[in-house]
């Protein structure tokens, strides 16, 4: 794949990183941030998308903590499509 039809698939990508904000990503590799690791497929909401995405998983169903990583790289998450409200 080159980078032109990589491009394509990323037409629904919001174009400003401010966009991103508020919305879902699937993690696409194992992510740490210095004290616990995340597995690839994790779902998480981005909070920041100054300098790389700040990722916050949902609450553990277990101990209810959550996890919150700076720094991401866009390559390493794929944006979710928005749930339309009926």
């Amino acid at each position: 794949m080159n980078y032109a039809q990589a491009r394509v698939g990323h037409r629904e990508w919001p174009r400003r990183s401010s966009d991103w904000i508020g919305r879902e990503v699937r993690t696409l590799r194992e992510m740490q941030n210095g004290m616990i690791m995340i597995p690839a497929g994790t779902i998480c909401v981005v909070h920041d998308s100054r300098s790389g995405l700040a990722l916050q998983t949902d609450p553990c169903t277990r101990c209810g903590v959550r996890i919150f990583i700076r720094g991401v790289g866009w390559s390493a998450v794929r944006l979710l499509p928005v749930e339309a409200d009926t």
